[in-house]
């Protein structure tokens, strides 16, 4: 279903008894940067699949020097929070929370985010199992199709910063 335009963030259960699958690609940084996201979360799979301890969460939207050095990318940040739950960090916010989040991980390693994945174990709920995501797994549409209303609105009515969140 589409509302406003933009495509519901609908998850969709492929295996009857498992968990939703959630389509968080947004091509606005390019094939390159999702090639290398892509390949950092299998090599976290595969060390955690050979008994490794393993800190690897979703991090939230941040206002770093590789998403703001393009006007456009800048933009759709300031836009992003026009979209709730979805907020943007400062990079020193977005830093201070997941350092917390490792740390928590390094002094509990029989959580069960960090520990070694048991055999049946679906291997993505590594990322999201304490993620601390910024509301991008739980916003109503998909990140793709409100691309183009964030870097609109992130140009003429920039939402309000993040200062009330800490």
């Amino acid at each position: 279903a589409r509302v406003q335009g933009f495509a519901c963030n609908a998850t969709v259960n492929l295996v009857p008894g498992t968990d939703d699958v959630y389509n968080g690609m947004m091509g606005l940084q390019g094939p390159s940067y999702i090639l290398a996201k892509q390949m950092q979360l299998y090599r976290c799979i595969q060390a955690r699949a050979a008994g490794a301890t393993i800190s690897c969460k979703f991090a939230p939207s941040g206002r770093t020097e590789s998403m703001t050095h393009s006007a456009t990318m800048a933009a759709a940040l300031n836009g992003l929070g026009r979209f709730p739950p979805n907020v943007c960090l400062e990079a020193e916010t977005a830093s201070s929370f997941m350092a917390v989040l490792l740390l928590h991980d390094l002094a509990n390693p029989e959580w069960a985010g960090a520990r070694a994945a048991a055999p049946d174990e679906d291997p993505w709920a590594l990322f999201a199992e304490g993620a601390f995501h910024g509301g991008g797994l739980r916003c109503a549409y998909t990140g793709e199709s409100i691309g183009v209303a964030m870097v609109m609105l992130g140009n003429v009515a920039p939402a309000a910063g993040t200062a009330g969140l800490v």
